[in-house]
């Protein structure tokens, strides 16, 4: 009867519906994958950046304290080496917060994509679901209609 083909036929357009909507969201999650890749290797890289700059700093800082605690009293004079210590420490200062600060920023982003993903996943899994849900109507109407006929 021509009500059974129509709802039949809404059926498997919403099916195609849902099939492609999965589709893209599959898309989607590898594509938020690999943004995910590119920001972990990114991060990975700044870490060790930063790791570089804090060395020699923290060896700047113990050789100063050493030196403080080596002198005699408060000195007006400073010594080349406690100048080139100085310098170390104050040229290094800004690239290791401008580190510090993309280290944060890409921690930021890695936990939005993460989250991204998360629900897309979700979303995926959810149409997933549906079509099962509408496949399993579907071939129980095609098996119903046929009995019927």
């Amino acid at each position: 009867d021509a009500a059974t083909h129509r709802s039949e036929s809404a059926l498997r357009k919403r099916i195609q519906e849902t099939e492609s909507m999965a589709i893209g969201l599959g898309e989607q999650i590898n594509l938020v994958e690999e943004k995910l890749e590119v920001a972990m290797a990114q991060l990975r890289r700044t870490k060790d950046h930063l790791k570089a700059y804090e060395a020699p700093v923290a060896v700047a800082r113990t050789q100063l304290n050493w030196r403080k605690s080596m002198m005699p009293g408060a000195e007006s004079i400073q010594d080349p080496v406690t100048v080139g210590l100085h310098k170390t420490l104050k040229s290094h200062a800004g690239d290791i917060e401008s580190l510090r600060e993309r280290k944060s920023s890409l921690e930021g982003t890695i936990r939005d994509l993460e989250a991204t993903k998360a629900r897309l996943t979700r979303n995926l899994h959810d149409k997933t679901k549906a079509r099962d849900i509408d496949r399993a109507l579907s071939s129980h109407t095609h098996a119903r209609g046929a009995w019927m006929a």
